[in-house]
């Protein structure tokens, strides 16, 4: 895939999560292999936009006066500890188990975000489960709001 194509995905996801409060890196960590990158570089082109989003949007929300410091300085001191934290640990665990990992991450955040959806699940569940019975019933619950 070329660089316009890149510049073009990460300016359609960067949007989209930027409206939803979120960094478009977890996305781009997983689309960007799909599309033929190299997995270490996703990882740090990814990181890198999502820095530089997360600056953009905080500067617009500091102009907006939304921005609220005493809430915010906590969350950002533990980022500071658990972000390096974090990129040293990810070369010990194989790259497969952190793709599934993310894409398993957007599937729960998809599905948290939809009371509809999580509706859909809980009456698949049910119907599989009336369907395949076994001796020992695992049941999967949703909290539903």
């Amino acid at each position: 895939m070329d660089l316009v194509s890149y510049f073009f995905l990460t300016l359609l996801f960067s949007t989209l999560f930027s409206m939803g409060g979120v960094g478009s890196a977890i996305a781009l960590v997983t689309i960007f292999p799909m599309a033929g990158m190299p997995t270490m570089l996703a990882k740090t082109v990814s990181l890198f936009i999502n820095t530089s989003s997360t600056i953009s949007a905080s500067i617009m929300n500091l102009i907006r006066g939304v921005l609220d410091f005493k809430f915010a300085i906590p969350l950002v001191l533990s980022i500071i500890i658990s972000t390096p934290l974090g990129a040293y640990l990810s070369q010990y665990i194989a790259e497969y188990w952190l793709t599934w990992l993310l894409i398993a991450f957007l599937l729960i955040s998809a599905i948290a975000s939809d009371t509809t959806i999580k509706k859909l699940i809980v009456q698949t569940l049910q119907l599989l489960s009336f369907y395949f019975q076994k001796a020992t019933i695992i049941e999967l619950k949703f909290r539903l709001n």
